[in-house]
């Protein structure tokens, strides 16, 4: 009997995984009809570089690096956002729609955490690749590297190697 489920489990699962594509496709083909949707941010974006600019602890090249990083990430922020009123849009047409389907609806409704997923990993890339830029290590680094080097058999261990907050480097 178990292995007749398991058998028609294997059987099903292509179909479910075409089933979720085709729904896919047709979010897709909705968010192309929406018309763009203006997303704002651009009196905080001017904010965040006149923080840059101003700061007097920075170096030019610190400066210049730290405002590309800016610029990068504000487009790949704004193209995120974009997607994401669309998606916001044809989530709320869906849920008024006569022929409201459930299926669409939930696939609708993950797309819709998986773009505030990436929205909020792309921030903290972004974060930490400002660190880098500003010549710190975060406190995540130095545990990964830590963690790396205690559990490497080609290195010598030299007894515990617990991460001080306070100072992470020493």
């Amino acid at each position: 009997m178990k292995i007749i489920l398991l058998f028609l489990l294997l059987i099903s699962m292509p179909l479910l995984s075409c089933s979720h594509k085709k729904i896919d496709e047709s979010i897709e083909k909705k968010m192309e009809a929406e018309a763009p949707i203006s997303v704002n941010g651009r009196a905080l974006a001017s904010r965040e570089l006149e923080i840059f600019q101003n700061a007097d602890n920075l170096s030019d090249e610190q400066k210049e690096n730290l405002i590309e990083l800016h610029t990068k990430m504000q487009q790949k922020m704004r193209s995120l956002k974009e997607e994401k009123a669309k998606l916001t849009a044809v989530l709320f047409r869906t849920l008024v729609s006569p022929d409201y389907q459930e299926k669409e609806y939930q696939r609708i409704k993950k797309r819709f955490l998986d773009l505030s997923e990436k929205k909020n990993t792309l921030v903290l890339q972004g974060l930490e690749k400002a660190q880098r830029v500003l010549g710190r290590r975060s406190l995540e680094d130095m545990k990964y590297y830590r963690f790396m080097i205690r559990n490497d058999p080609g290195v010598p261990q030299l007894g515990s190697l617990e991460i001080n907050p306070e100072n992470p480097i020493e």
